[in-house]
């Protein structure tokens, strides 16, 4: 059948087989196959249908109702590709994620019964804990420095392999995606897309409250035999712990999807960030250049007005200075001093003059 079908095709579909029998030849959800018959008025199976044929029962068929179709859009189905019938459909771009991994035969999620070519930085990390171990009494400040550079596996002697096999297959899997680890002071972080999400393996301790004689309440810390992998920051963390059902062997791929869509998350969002950051510098840069043509225009103009008034200034006072060299020729009192003045004044008047360039 072709990706595209009529109405009465789809009728037919969806009372020839159960709509999880569809979901598996075509991609398509048994939920958004319902919703797609009820959206062409496609009348489905009731509940019990599939039963009731299964065992030779009769059934009721509901007839499809005569609409006009002509203005209906095509109904469209895509089928899936042969080999891919039994892979479920999944909406959840995590649990997409974490099934194609599980699949991807390039990486090994397996944790094996052994420590088996054990990356370098599980190498230096078990060197460093067995080194540990010796330390009869150790104190914070030595707990502290152990931790600055290395993995953070923090259990007993009787989990400590458990664990570097978790932490090999965890590390493997993330340095063949490209990430990288790196540390701040005692925290143990990866980084992908330049974004760093905090990670921790430990030994799951339990809080245990007893009373004692007196009946008093007491609070105690017990360590349990269950493993503990956090990844994320204090206020967003991330838990899987060893469980009835499954243990922390079974969340590998789980564990890497989470960490690696928590930086894509954050790269994606600081891009985002970034880009409105320098959409808003753009309209900022846009009202400063606004402002700045609008403070200009105001300068100019008030320019204007000052080199007009001083003009009027200028030209009134080289009539006086005029006025006053012809009154000294009339009365013959031109002398060197009158001169000298008259000198002067009109260099004062030529400095006024805004007509006048002063840069020549």
């Amino acid at each position: 059948m072709n990706d595209s079908i009529t109405r009465k095709q789809l009728y037919d579909l969806v009372w020839s087989k159960s709509t999880t029998a569809i979901s598996k030849e075509y991609r398509i959800s048994p939920n958004d196959l319902r919703k797609l018959c009820k959206y062409y008025n496609i009348p489905l199976p009731l509940n019990g249908h599939w039963q009731k044929i299964k065992h030779n029962k009769p059934t009721m068929v509901i007839d499809l109702p005569v609409i006009d179709d002509s203005d209906l859009e095509e109904i469209k189905l895509v089928k899936r590709n042969k080999g891919d019938e039994n892979i479920p459909f999944l909406t959840s771009p995590f649990h997409k994620k974490v099934y194609e991994l599980k699949n991807d035969k390039s990486f090994n999620i397996e944790v094996p019964s052994k420590l088996k070519k054990p990356h370098l930085l599980i190498v230096k990390t078990k060197k460093k804990l067995d080194d540990f171990d010796k330390i009869l009494k150790p104190d914070f400040s030595i707990q502290r420095e152990l931790f600055k550079d290395i993995l953070p596996i923090h259990t007993g002697i009787k989990l400590r392999n458990r664990a570097l096999r978790i932490m090999n297959t965890i590390i493997s899997i993330l340095y063949k995606k490209e990430a990288t680890i790196v540390y701040r002071n005692t925290e143990c972080f990866v980084e992908m897309f330049g974004q760093h999400t905090e990670i921790n393996l430990r030994q799951k301790v339990n809080r245990v409250r007893s009373k004692n004689e007196q009946g008093y309440s007491n609070e105690n810390w017990v360590k349990s035999d269950k493993l503990e992998f956090q990844a994320g920051p204090s206020y967003q963390r991330k838990n899987w712990i060893d469980g009835k059902k499954r243990k922390l062997e079974d969340y590998i791929a789980e564990i890497i999807v989470w960490i690696e869509q928590h930086c894509k998350y954050w790269h994606d969002l600081r891009k985002e960030q970034a880009e409105e950051e320098r959409l808003r510098e753009i309209e900022r840069a846009k009202e400063n250049e606004k402002l700045r043509l609008i403070q200009l225009e105001k300068d100019r103009f008030t320019e204007l007005i000052s080199d007009s008034e001083k003009w009027h200034k200028v030209t009134i006072l080289r009539k006086y200075i005029e006025a006053v060299e012809k009154n000294a020729e009339k009365n013959n009192t031109l002398g060197d001093k009158k001169k000298e003045w008259l000198k002067w004044a009109k260099s004062k008047a030529d400095s006024m003059d805004p007509l006048i360039d002063k840069e020549k």
